[in-house]
């Protein structure tokens, strides 16, 4: 009994064989009596003439029944329809599947986990099963196919679960509008459709299936569907080829299944999909050479999709820049499954933009815009020569515009509303204003009012990881008994009770699907306790994710393959695996067989060979110290500085020549390229290569002779480039400096030192040689950034952490703020101008096949946005050009000026005038930086033009990476490349084409690796705030999103974002308002009952508050400090 009332928590049926036989009855009269009322209820609908089916709420029931009452409890709900097969057109039917409702704000795996959890004193639990063996794949996006789950005895798999579905145009969505608007809208559109023969189109948004109703709609006879391309309803209407005709058929036959299954319960939604990842019927993608035709004629847009990590439910893809002329400032907005189909975040895919009207209207940039120009754009369009003459023809009044004659004018057709103040007069009143798009397109800047919709027509690069980390979790029997009636197969009988075929896994990445998992790789007693396994990491792969309907009208959930078990949730080493393998980064150490394949034997005494010391330029006798991390082991870069006459001094940068161990196209090299990149975590790091090479061979540590490739130039003591030379070099480090140690010479150059003070000091050279030279190159280094800052350089700095480890490796005992100091500029600065003058050399030699690095501009729209915000808190900013922002930047942190924000912080934060600059930059750096896209490599050739090569942030022409070889996979690249522009070796690389592969593939692994170091990062501090008392700690916060129901705010001893809700701050009431946004917390007041206190929250805002770790990884519930006076309401946890 214990088990079944377990299971019953996570959803499943009563065990009714162990129930007594009155028990029984009770139950099936219960039952009974609420089938017979929703019957008579949904009947009355079922037979309306307009095929059209509204379900009251759902709500799960837990009685059991059987199947035969599940089928004919359905009945009501199948439409007498004929159709034509040889039209595209829709049939939008219901489910049946009736879904338990859930507590607000709480998503359902949650709620189920933690009803679960409430059991677990009543079942033991058995030992978590760990295996060694966590193999990871070598490839960038896939782990091995093959691997199999060790932990548990492999089982025969059972066949894939079939689901009963319509066809495949079946799109189910959800709208914020209310029941009464969509009745009134598709009252409408049936009006319509009878008049002029017009369809009713299901894939709009205002006449789709919304959450708790489900509306069946027939579209008009001989009638393409609207919502997809026409290609697809020409084939199907007129195969052109043999191949064309068999789909065809296949397609006909798979609807004339789906019409006659109408019997069978439909199941388009699912308890634990909480919304996100709903099962719905996704179009098949067009085929390759159809997407390519669609390219060439300017039809679809090729990029990279970004699924907003807080609603999966909005997926986004940059327009191009050029696109339109430069009107385009907002990026294509894909809604929904329908919307970005198959595709995952990261992937490269073909977008077909959506018919006009159904593009998103910015009513706030409308708005804005009318504030800045004073005036309505109404008023605009009306006066401007390119406006068509009916607009002009609206009525005015004392309050404004007349909205009705302006829709008139227009001739209707799709608006947004809004309820706005009209800067265009001299009210401040309200009224509501409907912005007409025909309207709209008259304007000149209409791009930034509009904001285009589209649709995932073709995967170019399934570039995205198609591996992630997750929970099993079971399904309930009342879902599975849907599935389908005449498969009982489907069920294996376990004593009195049906067990399903599959688990569902939950990934902890809301952006991944849910996928299910077949029975026999799921642990032997899952099924049984499924208890012991709710904090078990899984990883599992994406197989397969049909599309369309197989023949027999059924169609499946995303199928997926476990790999392997990860460990224990909350786990610093099992979440560590866990980032790894969901960012698919290759782990795994290098073997003999692909050592065994480099140019060189290596091993710890190998030696330099002769033939290397006379082809080289020897630098050993010169005096060359390396400035890196005090833990750093992978020194890839020193420099060397003397004088040789006055004021003109040889400096040189050194690096690491990798190239020389690494032919290209050997094992190591294929490997390396897969990696991309080294990956640094706080307690590890993960190197791109093998470690014997990247910690000793190649790494310049100090006495120890190196094969270098080196940039030397001839300068002044201002840092100016009188002259240079690139070539191939042997170095002997004199000392390796960690960055306090420069730092320390350059904040006391007078210091005198002693021996004991720094590292062992090899060769001729002394203390204040040393000291010297540093002092030297920090003095060039400050003029040389200087300039750069003048030609309008820019730089937004993000907080990183650092962590006090225990001996363990693994507990963090503390964290603080990395601090950036001269010194780091100092290297920095150098680097940057040994990065510059390769990318000159390989494009002066190499102009096709030239392998640089650019950083496009900002999206100008929405840094506009946040530096028009910042008025508002009478923090003037520029935002025009990347040094006018960086001027403004400056002007934040320089003490003479005196800035309202600033005064706010140091007073309510109680912080000094310094920190609390700091403190405010740090914001200010973040909200900034959401409009900037991250630099990537490129080839050359691959660019339209020259001007795409700019690097906006350096403001500098053309830049590459060259400095770090031994942990990026590009600056390998580049090294190969630059020894070919200089006759020294053959190049490498014969294809454009491949060599942009190559770029591509660096793009996707550095920004895993910077996904992966973020996620460890946020690990580290949860795990530090979750060993606290109360799992909580005091923090300060400075708003950077002021929302209706939430705050964003950025964590000044973290810097990490966080939300913090309303209602969780035990207050009476909220006023939200716009332009500026500003939220008001009203709480009660100990001064009486008719008395209020308030907390206002807009942009910059400083507040008080204290952090708690939930019991999940990564989530945080933040409660501000209350106001004085307030009294706080209680709250549900």
């Amino acid at each position: 009994m214990e088990d079944a009332a377990a299971a019953e928590q996570l959803g499943g049926l009563p065990d009714i064989g162990n129930l007594g036989i009155a028990e029984k009855d009770q139950f099936q009269e219960t039952n009974n009596k609420k089938r017979q009322k929703k019957r008579k209820k949904k009947s009355k609908k079922a037979d309306d003439p307009t095929i059209e089916v509204d379900r009251g709420p759902s709500t799960f029931q837990t009685n059991a029944h059987s199947e035969a009452e599940d089928s004919s409890a359905t009945k009501f709900l199948t439409p007498s329809v004929k159709t034509d097969i040889c039209s595209d057109e829709v049939l939008d039917r219901p489910s049946t599947f009736q879904e338990e409702a859930k507590p607000e704000g709480k998503d359902v795996p949650e709620y189920a986990l933690e009803k679960a959890e409430a059991s677990t004193n009543s079942i033991s639990s058995a030992p978590l099963q760990k295996t060694d063996a966590l193999a990871s794949a070598s490839s960038s996006n896939q782990l091995n196919a093959n691997a199999k789950c060790e932990a548990f005895p492999v089982q025969k798999e059972r066949s894939p679960l079939e689901y009963t579905s319509a066809v495949p145009n079946e799109i189910v969505k959800k709208s914020s509008t209310s029941q009464a608007v969509r009745k009134r809208e598709l009252k409408q559109k049936r009006k319509s459709s009878k008049n002029g023969n017009i369809p009713i189109n299901v894939d709009e948004h205002e006449s789709t299936t919304f959450q708790g109703n489900v509306k069946t709609k027939i579209e008009g006879p001989n009638k393409p569907n609207p919502g997809f391309p026409q290609e697809e309803s020409q084939k199907s209407l007129l195969p052109e080829t043999i191949e064309d005709n068999d789909r065809h058929q296949t397609q006909e036959s798979s609807q004339q299944s789906a019409r006659q299954s109408l019997q069978q319960p439909d199941l388009l939604s699912h308890p634990l999909f909480s919304g996100d990842f709903r099962l719905c019927a996704l179009e098949s993608f067009l085929t390759p050479e159809a997407v390519q035709a669609k390219k060439l004629d300017g039809t679809c847009i090729e990029g990279t999709i970004r699924i907003n990590r807080r609603n999966s439910e909005e997926a986004f893809v940059r327009m191009p820049d050029d696109a339109e002329g430069g009107k385009c400032q907002w990026d294509i907005r894909l809604e929904g499954l329908d919307g970005r189909g198959r595709a995952l975040n990261g992937d490269q895919v073909a977008v077909e933009l959506l018919p006009r009207e159904k593009w998103k209207i910015q009513v706030k940039s409308i708005q804005q815009w009318e504030a800045d120009n004073k005036i309505s754009l109404f008023d605009f369009v009306r006066n401007s020569d390119t406006a068509p003459e009916d607009v002009t023809t609206r009525n005015e009044s004392k309050d404004g515009v007349s909205v009705k004659s302006v829709s008139e004018a227009v001739g209707g057709g799709a608006v947004a509303c809004a309820v706005v103040d009209n800067p265009a007069v001299n009210e401040t009143r309200s009224c509501e204003i409907e912005y007409p798009l025909e309207l709209i397109f008259e304007h000149p800047e209409w791009g930034r009012f509009v904001q285009r919709t589209g649709r995932v027509i073709g995967i170019v690069s399934e570039t995205g990881p198609r591996v992630s980390c997750g929970l099993l979790r079971t399904m309930k029997n009342e879902f599975w008994h849907q599935i389908d009636q005449q498969k009982p197969a489907q069920h294996y009988q376990h004593g009195n009770r049906q067990r399903p075929k599959a688990a569902l896994f939950v990934p902890q990445d809301k952006r991944f699907p849910h996928l299910w998992i077949p029975a026999g790789q799921c642990p032997p007693n899952f099924f049984e306790r499924p208890l012991d396994y709710s904090k078990t990491l899984y990883c599992a792969r994406l197989v397969q994710w049909p599309g369309l309907p197989d023949p027999k009208g059924h169609w499946e959930l995303p199928q997926g393959e476990l790999l392997k078990l990860i460990g224990k949730t909350g786990d610093v080493e099992a979440e560590t695996m866990a980032i790894l393998t969901s960012q698919a980064i290759d782990f795994e150490e290098y073997t003999e067989d692909i050592l065994s394949d480099l140019s060189v034997p290596v091993r710890p005494d190998w030696t330099i060979p002769t033939k290397e010391f006379e082809s080289r330029r020897d630098f050993r006798r010169e005096l060359v110290v390396s400035i890196d991390p005090s833990t750093a082991r992978d020194l890839d870069d020193a420099l060397s500085v003397k004088q040789i006459a006055d004021n003109l001094y040889e400096v040189g940068v050194h690096i690491a020549d990798v190239s020389y161990f690494i032919p290209s196209g050997c094992k190591v090299d294929k490997k390396a390229e897969s990696r991309a990149t080294s990956v640094y975590l706080v307690q590890r790091v993960i190197p791109m290569l093998p470690r014997i090479l990247c910690d000793q061979l190649c790494s310049l540590t100090a006495g120890t002779d190196r094969l270098t490739f080196s940039v030397v130039w001839k300068m002044n003591s201002q840092g100016q480039v009188l002259d240079e030379w690139f070539g191939r070099s042997i170095v002997n480090s004199s000392c390796q400096l960690s960055y306090e140690h420069a730092q320390q010479m350059i904040d006391f150059p007078n210091h005198k030192w002693r021996p004991e003070e720094l590292p062992n000091i090899y060769g001729c050279w002394t203390v204040s040689d040393i000291n010297k030279s540093i002092n030297i190159l920090n003095g060039m280094a400050t003029k040389m950034r200087e300039r750069r800052v003048a030609k309008g350089c820019l730089r937004l700095d993000q907080i990183r952490l650092e962590f006090a480890l225990a001996n363990d490796g693994t507990t963090p005992q503390g964290f603080s703020i990395y601090e950036h100091t001269e010194s780091h500029k100092l290297i920095e600065e150098f680097m940057l101008q040994a990065n510059m003058a390769v990318a000159h050399q390989l494009v002066k030699y190499f102009p096709e096949m030239a392998f640089l690095r650019n950083h496009p501009p900002p999206d100008w729209r929405r840094l506009e946005t946040i530096v028009r915000s910042f008025k508002f808190e009478d923090l003037i900013m520029n935002g025009r050009t990347s040094g006018d922002l960086q001027k403004s930047l400056f002007d934040v942190v320089d003490s003479s000026n005196r800035i309202k924000v600033v005064d706010s912080i140091s007073s309510c934060l109680r912080r000094n005038d310094r920190s609390a600059r700091d403190a405010l930059l740090g914001a200010l750096c973040n909200v900034l930086s959401k409009p900037f896209r991250p630099a990537s490599y490129f080839v050359a050739g691959s660019m339209p033009n020259t001007d795409h090569y700019r690097h906006f942030a350096l403001a500098v022409p053309l830049y590459t990476h060259f400095t770090s070889p031994i942990r990026r996979y590009a600056d390998l690249v580049v090294h190969r490349l630059l020894a070919a522009s200089l006759d020294l070796a053959k190049c490498p690389y014969k294809e454009m084409a491949t060599l942009q592969r190559v770029a591509n593939h660096c793009n996707e692994r550095k920004y895993a690796a910077k996904t992966a170091q973020d996620l460890s990062n946020e690990l580290f501090v949860w795990t530090f705030i979750s060993k606290l008392p109360g799992r909580q700690m005091k923090d300060d916060f400075l708003v950077i999103a002021a929302l209706d129901k939430a705050v964003d705010v950025m964590s000044l001893s973290t810097g990490l974002v966080l939300r913090a809700y309303v209602d969780k701050q035990g207050v009476l009431t909220t006023r939200f308002s716009n332009d500026p946004d500003c939220l008001i917390m009203v709480f009660d007041s100990d001064r009486g009952p008719d008395c209020e206190e308030t907390l206002k929250l807009t942009l910059l805002t400083p507040v008080h508050g204290m952090v708690t770790a939930s019991q999940y990884l990564g989530k945080y519930l933040v409660i501000f400090d209350a106001p004085l006076n307030a009294i706080r309401r209680p709250v549900s946890q």
